[in-house]
């Protein structure tokens, strides 16, 4: 098929540069010509868009207006350079990123392609300039994201994984950072405060300050606004009475001023639909946005499977410390019995004692041999019923009072071998509660096994009891060694023993078991102590 020649069209000079000035106008991006003086002297709408100014304020204006302050210089080097260089044009991607300036002041990334003519007029640079900030976001958001996985993804210890995130916060905002993530000890639940570094020492002498402050359930912090909310907060310009309401006392007052915070935003972090922690990034030097909101959530989402994996692997490594314990625990105490045992055996079997007397001692030693290690398998079984939130309770309306005078009878011989004053001194009106008979016994034989423990002879071991409310409240006091107060905490740990581990007799767990077996009821259990002046364990349970 010949080539069909496409006509030309002459148009005349004035309809040419109209067609040219309709295109300019119509072109999105900005299009820009100066003369060699870098004067404006044309100004597109795309111009006019991007910039802030009408084409009739930058016409026969300076360049300089449009760039940042220390810029302006270097750029006309730049463009002097140009001038004189072999080619004509330079394209996108060729030359550094140039950095434009708008009329309200704000700075922004750009692209720019650059070319020169030479007129009768002397030389003109024509510059096409295409607004940046999208894509600049985009690649920023990205790479804060893959960085965030990366660093997040290396490391499994909980205290190392908190200082990552608030890093990476600072790193991606420029800004300080905090981070207030809800730890649970021992049943209550606490705030933990990490703050991010900074290399400027006045900020990252009130950034510790304030870590150290940490933040309490009471505080008038936004941050407990967006643990009870869950819902992010953006302050892309903080109100002026902002820190005067959110201030506790003059010293936090003086660490946050010495941030300089002029935009805040809060979000939270979940896990399973609950907040556990909350995020807040402070910037000094630029205006945080709706685009930086969409980050800090991307980072929360990152951040709370980072924290909810490292509170599994801690978890881990504590079950399988607990699993060794147990079983150093087991075998060091299963010994003593198993050895008695296969002792007494082995002399019936070998060397049996003439006598009848003698022969029931043995066997007796075999029969309270095997009963602590039934007792010692029991107590295994029922702290892990404890921990699987298992323990297999039974209440009925039961009298309280034969209940306790029932495990003190139980103690008497050993209180009296033991030369220790043993009793019970309870009201006659004590009232009927709900309870298992059985397990509460159980809670007072533990109770009163430790006492014995700890009592030296010539001591008293007494059994209270009260009512209020419909609520009961039992008591063992023994007039034994006492507890010093910083061993006080740990009383109803599993295994702990105290400075006495190498005497006391058993596994470590009776008092975790009383303790499990109260909130099995629902009801509470705390010591009062004093080294040397003995101890009082209590208990109390709900009305019946």
């Amino acid at each position: 098929m010949p080539h069909r020649a496409i006509p030309k069209v002459d148009l005349a000079p004035q309809d040419s540069e109209a067609l040219f000035a309709g295109i300019l106008a119509l072109a999105a991006d900005a299009i820009i010509t100066v003369d060699s003086d870098q004067r404006v002297i044309h100004f597109n709408h795309g111009a006019e868009s991007m910039f802030g100014y009408a084409a009739s304020e930058m016409v026969g204006q300076p360049i300089d207006q449009l760039l940042p302050p220390d810029a302006a210089a270097r750029h006309r080097q730049h463009v002097a350079a140009f001038a004189t260089a072999a080619d004509d044009a330079r394209r996108m991607g060729h030359r550094p990123e140039v950095t434009g300036r708008r009329r309200n002041g704000e700075l922004f990334p750009a692209d720019v392609s650059i070319s020169k003519l030479s007129t009768t007029h002397g030389m003109l640079f024509t510059a096409v300039v295409r607004d940046a900030t999208d894509q600049r976001r985009m690649q920023h958001y990205e790479h804060t994201l893959a960085v965030a996985g990366a660093r997040l993804g290396a490391t499994l210890d909980y205290e190392l994984v908190l200082r990552v995130i608030v890093d990476i916060g600072r790193d991606a905002f420029g800004a300080c950072c905090v981070l207030d993530v809800t730890e649970h000890r021992d049943g209550v639940a606490t705030l933990q405060r990490v703050a991010s570094t900074d290399t400027d020492a006045t900020r990252e002498q009130a950034l510790r300050s304030i870590e150290r402050r940490g933040l309490d359930q009471d505080s008038p912090s936004e941050a407990i606004d967006v643990f009870r909310t869950g819902v992010a907060v953006l302050h892309s310009s903080l109100p002026p009475d902002w820190l005067e309401s959110r201030a506790t006392d003059e010293a936090e007052y003086a660490d946050i001023s010495a941030l300089r915070i002029r935009s805040m935003l809060l979000v939270p972090l979940t896990s399973r639909d609950h907040v556990i922690g909350v995020i807040t990034v402070g910037s000094a030097d630029r205006v945080l946005g709706d685009a930086d909101l969409d980050l800090a959530r991307a980072l929360a989402d990152r951040a709370s499977l980072a924290i909810e994996n490292a509170l599994l692997y801690r978890g881990m490594k504590r079950a399988l410390g607990a699993r060794d314990e147990i079983l150093a625990i087991v075998s060091h105490d299963l010994r003593t019995p198993a050895s008695a045992i296969a002792m007494c055996a082995r002399t019936l079997i070998e060397h049996p004692p003439a006598s009848e007397e003698a022969r029931r001692d043995l066997y007796g030693t075999i029969l309270e041999s095997a009963n602590w290690t039934h007792r010692l398998m029991q107590d295994l079984l029922d702290a892990a019923a404890i921990d699987a939130g298992k323990l297999s309770v039974h209440p009925e309306r039961t009298a309280i009072a034969p209940v306790i005078e029932n495990a003190v009878d139980q103690f008497a011989e050993r209180a009296r071998a033991a030369d220790i004053t043993l009793r019970a001194a309870l009201p006659l009106d004590l009232p009927e509660a709900m309870i298992d008979g059985m397990r509460i016994q159980q809670l007072l034989g533990n109770l009163l096994a430790n006492a014995l423990r700890h009592t030296p002879s010539g001591g008293s071991i007494t059994v209270t009891a009260s009512a209020a409310g419909g609520a009961v409240t039992i008591t063992v006091r023994d007039s034994g060694t006492g507890v010093a107060p910083e061993h006080l905490p740990h009383l109803f740990d599993r295994f702990w023993k105290g400075q006495q581990a190498g005497t006391v007799r058993g596994t470590g767990l009776g008092l975790a078991i009383a303790k499990g077996i109260v909130e099995a009821h629902r009801g509470r259990i705390w010591v009062e102590s004093e080294v040397g002046r003995g101890s009082a364990f209590s208990f109390a349970l709900p009305p019946a």
